[in-house]
């Protein structure tokens, strides 16, 4: 009835909201047009109003319709839709009959103006997915390079430890073999000596020594042999004379019994064969044993003798048992040494005539493997074995050698079980207990012949991966084996290439020298030394080279792409959710502005918006008054008390969170000195030396339970009795004063081999007051704890008139300490304080003697400032506790901040150099040149070495990057360093009041913090844009090193006058330096000549390795000292020009090739250093006041001493005042423009141009009144020295 009530007066040519409404319902009917529909529905009402000439309304027929009418629309239409959870645009349930006017429809207009909207968010959607695809590829990729890493690390892992162990398994093997072969050669040898002692009781011809048989033979040495699973062990006894040999045939046949028992013994004890039937030994029946000694000749094919003793092993066709006597023996000797044939690697070791013979005797077994006995043969007709035994006589230590093929013809052409062979060989002494003594003879030898492979086998264990064993010795024999896991060791024969390993192995070899204690090349010279080389496998490779890189990889891919997938697939439900949102949106818009005029909608919108805020507070809004306070302060200590800005901004209606806290203790803390000192640092410095303070103050308040209320600059402030009251408020705070003294005097102690000289001479004052003071939080866009009233300006006035070193407090403050029992604290301050605002003021200083108290407040560090007896805050001594003269400890304290710094220095060099991998200089060279350096003939004066510019290195990758940060100097470099600054030290005529060590240690200080302004160029851009901005010095440490060191030597020996008063006085250095900047040739002179003393080898060689280096190296430093004349005028016209001609010039770079580039970044390089040094000897007139002060008066009592002396003609005061205004205006305020001008200091050059104009204007106003302050000190400081003398 309501749409009947009032029908509107419509144009033909319009189409009404209305109708529009009505027209998608009938439309609708779940058809997917519902968005065009809608969108069409809103671009044609804004037709409609772009039409509309009247400015009142927006819609020319909303008054045509009803509220009503309107909501039964909406309502109806919200019905019809399939949306029945009642959630609204905004996410609130909006109910069935309510019409919900939500945030979410407000300047949709101009959302759906935009043209490029949804084009953007398409565009946004492609680039995610592809952004997802090249996430997936690239993580693929990773894991699968991670995974072949990691079975590469694994792969070399393993094959380190199974190399390692297989080779110290090897050389433990060999030791048991060697120490089981000593044991029988023991025992043999006691043996004997108890058989020569019963034929000394017989009275009988006792055999001469070695001539012994051992009882019971096959146990003896048949249980050595399988402890050592050898296949042969026998002794050799040494015949050394004709007669010995002669015996030697009596005797064997005489003790030839031993024979018969040992064969018998072995028999019984033969092991089954492979079939399990019992086997015995076979004798050669036909075989009698040789009584004599006999050796082998042997014959090829062809009849004619065949040499053995070569490095290969022939094949034997014929062979022949010779009798071998001693002379024959010795003869053929010596026929082998004029032929030189038996010893091709070894000639110095070739047998002399009357070499003895070493026949073998009793043996294990008996019968070499069922041949032919053996007995008698002449070991020493072998020569791998007369090698051998020779080295052993020469070393007297067991030793072992290789045995090429097992078919040699003392072993009768014998299929043993191996296929290759050590021998070793160990020597009895005649004197047991003689061993080392070398005279005991050696009377035989014990030999075992063991395969290669016992030593390989068994050092493997269960579960590891094979290895090719290489084995090598000096003598040129080589073979391979593999060692696998159990007991086993297989010889190889050589692939194609005659290499038993694959080429890619060798990069993975482990080299090592085998058994090294039983080969002695290096003492004697002349043992084939075994080395062992080990390669991995190819079983040891597949075994890590798996396909789990490609599954790890395609597990990912597959992984990210269900990932993928189901994120694509949330965007879209994302996106059919979204569509139903802005429809809805839509329609909410549409009725907004059916009903309402622009200005009421703007109206209706912010309203709710202040709504939402109003409930957001609500639900945040914070206690007021001290509960509040305490929510804030541990909320400011759990999130380091910052508020977001759109909580602030939320509060503004918000009651205030602030108290008043009528009983508090509030300190003020400041560090005096610290304007003066920090003017003289680099910024970080700065930063290194509060944060180390006021992280001590700060632990220390912690202990204490005191409020750290804030830090100004170098002004510490906090407070006790909030937000939690304490009764002994005024103790604590007295305490926690107390205790920052003393750590702030540790702290600077420790900081000055760090921060540099004059970092210990800071000192800290404090200011104590209590009373009432209003705390609370200053809102804002940084909002913070803050205190008010007036007991905050009491306690800043305690601070502000408070001594160095000491702790002032108030009358209140000294009230309450009283009251608690701590008058012995509290010591009257002799005179008043004028205190701004407040007139004059009784106070009273802190004296503390211990600082300890029970329960919570227990012992501190404020103790220890007491320890010597002196009191904190005495107000007898306005010097600091336990002062003294300390000018040792200064002089020391200096030397190691020099140290430290030239130290790092030199490690930048040690780190460039080693990325460049330099090849350095031979040591002679350098050596020729040192010495040339400081031969003074007279022809040549360090002055004529000026040169207009040092070549520098040029742009190299390598020298970027490099981290020196991990390079570690060697222990003497460091203290050759540190002797050589000691020396400097102690040659500076320190009673020169400016002129000594400690101005040398100044300037140290400001070239040190210019360069590292030039090391950190405020600029953007790579590393060659980083060389070119600072002419090549950034990027090359030896420069820096010059710099500093020559700043250290500079002023050395001065004589504490000028260079033209030298010259007045006809000094011996004037003439050696004909007149020409004496003081600093004679400086260089004294400082390179100590540098090159033979002390200084290793630092030197630090320095420079090369001559290149060498000569820049002392080039750079001839410039840098000789810049400190400032006096000379050529050199200064000289240097002008050169500046001028680097700076000044206006030069097309393409109309320069290469070298004269080259030569102009040269050029400015080396002028930028000479004027850094120049800027750091007067840099004291470009810092702080105080620093300028401090130095301008020990210059003028410098100068007012000569004239006193009579070696200046004369009074520095008469010309002091205008000379410094000169100064500043001729050199001081030019030069520091320069430093600006060549761009390489940054903001440290404007720094130096701004103190040197303020140290201008200050002197101006204040330096005549100081020259009668210097002339009057200087006076009687003078005047009482001379009446003392």
């Amino acid at each position: 009835m309501l749409r009947n009530a009032v029908q509107p007066a419509m144009l033909p040519s319009e189409v009404t909201f209305v109708e529009l409404l009505r027209k998608k319902k009938k439309r609708r009917r779940g058809n997917r047009a519902n968005e065009e529909y809608f969108e069409e529905m809103l671009k044609h009402d804004l037709k409609t109003r772009k039409k509309s000439k009247d400015g009142k309304d927006d819609l020319p027929h909303h008054g045509s319709y009803s509220f009503s009418e309107v909501k039964c629309l909406n309502d109806h239409d919200n019905s019809s839709r399939n949306d029945s959870s009642g959630i609204d645009s905004n996410g609130e349930s909006s109910g069935t009959g309510t019409f919900n006017m939500g945030g979410t429809g407000y300047g949709f207009e101009r959302l759906l103006k935009g043209k490029n909207g949804m084009a953007f968010i398409s565009d946004v959607r492609c680039c995610l997915i592809l952004g997802l695809i090249f996430v997936a590829a690239t993580l693929t990729i990773g894991v699968y390079a991670i995974s072949v890493n990691g079975q590469e690390d694994k792969f070399y892992r393993e094959f380190e430890m199974t190399s390692n162990q297989v080779y110290e398994s090897a050389n433990r093997r060999i030791l048991e073999v060697f120490g089981e072969l000593e044991r029988i050669s023991f025992m043999t040898a006691s043996f004997a000596k108890q058989e020569q002692q019963r034929y000394e009781k017989l009275q009988e011809q006792r055999p001469p020594e070695g001539f012994v048989t051992i009882p019971d033979v096959e146990y003896i040495l048949g249980s050595a042999r399988e402890s050592m699973q050898a296949d042969f062990v026998a002794y050799l006894p040494s015949i050394k004379s004709q007669q010995q040999s002669e015996y030697w045939a009596k005797y064997n046949k005489d003790n030839i019994g031993w024979l018969v028992e040992s064969t018998e013994v072995y028999d019984s004890m033969a092991t089954k064969t492979q079939t399990g039937n019992e086997t015995t030994v076979q004798q050669d029946t036909d075989s009698a044993v040789h009584y004599e000694i006999w050796r082998y000749e042997i014959y090829d094919k062809n009849g004619l003798s065949i040499d053995y003793g070569s490095s290969t092993c022939p094949m034997w066709s014929t062979y022949k048992k010779r009798p071998d006597t001693y002379d024959k023996h010795a003869l053929q000797a010596a026929e082998a040494i004029e032929a030189e044939r038996i010893f091709p690697y070894f000639p110095e070791l070739s047998p002399p005539v009357g070499a003895p013979l070493s026949p073998v005797w009793t043996s294990s077994p008996p019968y070499f493997q069922g041949k032919p006995s053996i007995i008698n043969f002449n070991a020493q007709s072998d020569p791998s074995f007369q090698h051998m035994l020779q080295v052993v006589g020469v070393t007297r230590k067991t030793t072992f050698a290789d045995v090429c093929s097992p078919t040699a013809p003392w072993m009768e052409k014998t299929t043993l079980q191996a296929d290759r062979y050590a021998i070793v060989i160990t020597p009895m002494f005649g004197d047991v207990l003689g061993v080392l003594d070398t005279d005991n003879p050696i009377i035989g030898h014990f030999m075992a012949l063991v395969p290669w492979t016992v030593f390989f086998s068994e050092t493997i264990g269960d579960g590891n991966l094979p290895v090719t064993v290489g084995v090598t010795n000096d003598c040129g024999r080589s073979f391979s084996m593999v060692v696998q896991n159990g007991n086993s060791a297989i010889f190889l024969n050589h692939t194609s290439d005659g290499k038993p390993h694959r080429e890619e192995f060798n990069d993975m070899k482990l080299e090592l020298p085998l058994a090294p204690f039983a080969h002695p090349k290096n003492s004697e010279g002349f043992a084939c030394a075994f080395n062992v080389s080990i390669y991995p496998t190819e079983t040891m490779e597949e075994a890590y080279n798996t396909n789990m890189p490609i599954i790890y990889a395609m597990i990912v891919l597959v992984c990210f792409a269900f990932t993928s997938f189901a994120f694509i697939a949330f965007d879209c439900l994302q996106q059919r959710r979204q569509r139903h949102l802005v429809n809805t949106a839509m329609r909410q818009n549409l009725l907004v502005s059916a009903l309402f005029p622009k200005k009421i909608q703007d109206q209706l919108f912010e309203d709710m918006k202040q709504n939402d805020k109003q409930k957001s507070k609500l639900r945040n809004q914070n206690k007021s008054g001290t509960a509040g306070l305490r929510q804030f302060l541990e909320r400011e200590h759990a999130n380091s008390g910052s508020f977001d800005a759109k909580e602030q901004s939320s509060r503004k209606k918000v009651k205030p969170i602030a108290d008043l806290f009528p009983a508090t203790t509030i300190m003020f803390a400041d560090i005096t000195g610290f304007t003066a000192w920090s003017s003289e640092r680099e910024p970080c410095q700065v930063f290194i030396l509060l944060e180390s303070i006021y992280k001590e103050f700060d632990r220390i308040a912690k202990k204490r339970r005191v409020f750290k209320v804030e830090v100004v600059g170098d002004c510490y402030v906090a407070v006790c009795g909030l937000p939690d009251p304490r009764k002994k408020h005024a103790v604590v705070m007295a305490k926690f004063a107390a205790d920052c003294m003393a750590a702030m005097s540790l702290t600077v102690k420790k900081l000055e081999k760090e921060l540099g000289p004059d970092t210990s001479d800071l000192k800290l004052r404090i200011g104590l007051h209590s009373g009432p003071v209003v705390a609370g939080v200053l809102r804002g866009d940084r909002c913070r704890f803050q205190l008010f009233g007036d007991t905050m300006n009491t306690a800043s006035r305690m601070e502000s008139t408070c001594l160095p070193n000491h702790i002032q407090i108030s009358q209140d403050t000294a009230d309450i300490l009283i009251a608690f029992g701590k008058e012995e604290w509290v010591v009257p301050r002799e005179d008043k304080v004028e205190a701004k605002g407040k007139g004059a003021l009784s106070t009273y200083f802190l004296v503390l003697e211990d600082s300890s108290e029970g329960g919570n407040d227990a012992s501190s560090v404020g103790a220890s400032s007491s320890a010597n007896g002196s009191l904190i805050g005495s107000h007898h001594s306005r010097n600091p506790v336990g002062a003294s003269d300390g000018s040792e400890e200064r002089r020391n304290s200096s030397i190691d901040w020099t140290v430290e710094v030239l130290a790092n220095v030199l490690k930048a060099i040690v780190a460039r150099r080693n990325a460049k991998s330099l090849k350095p200089s031979s040591e002679k060279l350098l050596v020729q040149l040192e010495q040339a350096s400081i031969a003074h003939d007279g022809t040549k004066i360090v002055i004529d070495e000026l040169s207009s510019y040092v070549a520098l290195p040029g742009f190299d990758d390598a020298d970027f990057g490099v981290d020196s940060k991990h390079v570690v100097l060697p222990g003497v470099v460091v203290e050759e360093l540190k002797e050589y600054v000691q020396s400097v030290a102690e040659l500076y005529n320190n009673s020169n009041p400016f002129h000594n060590f400690d101005h040398a240690n100044h300037v140290v200080l400001s070239v040190n913090k210019l360069l590292s302004r030039i090391n950190s160029p405020d600029i953007e851009g790579g590393d060659e844009e980083l060389f070119n901005h600072t002419f090549g010095i950034a990027s090359a440490p030896l420069t820096w090193f010059v710099v500093i060191l020559s700043a250290l030597i500079h002023d050395v020996d001065h004589s504490g006058v000028s260079n033209s008063q030298l010259l007045k006085e006809k000094s011996p250095l004037s003439f050696l330096y004909q007149n020409k900047s004496v003081a600093e040739q004679n400086s260089f002179d004294i400082g390179w000549d100590l540098l090159m003393e033979d002390t200084y080898r290793n630092m030197r060689r630090t320095i420079y390795s090369t001559t290149g280096e060498f000569k820049r190296f002392r080039q750079l430093m001839v410039n840098s000292v000789l810049a400190t004349d400032i006096f000379d005028k050529d050199l200064n016209r000289h240097r002008q020009e050169r500046w001028d001609k680097a700076f000044n010039q206006i030069v097309d770079p393409e109309m320069m090739d290469e070298f004269d580039k080259e030569k102009s970044v040269n050029l400015k390089a080396s002028i930028v250093i000479e004027h850094l040094l120049q800027a750091s000897d007067v840099s004291h007139t470009m810092q702080h006041w105080h620093i300028y002060r401090k130095w301008n008066e020990r210059l003028y009592m410098e100068m007012y001493k000569a004239y006193f002396e009579g070696r200046m003609e004369e009074d520095p005061t008469d010309f002091w005042y205008m000379g410094e205004i000169g100064f500043f205006d001729d050199y001081v305020i030019p030069l520091a423009q320069k430093l600006h001008v060549c761009g390489l200091f940054g903001v440290s050059s404007a720094e130096h141009l701004n103190y040197a104009e303020q140290n201008r204007s200050e002197w101006v106003k204040r330096g005549e009144r100081i020259v009668v302050e210097l002339a009057t000190k200087a006076n009687a400081k003078f005047k009482r020295s001379k009446n003392k003398e």
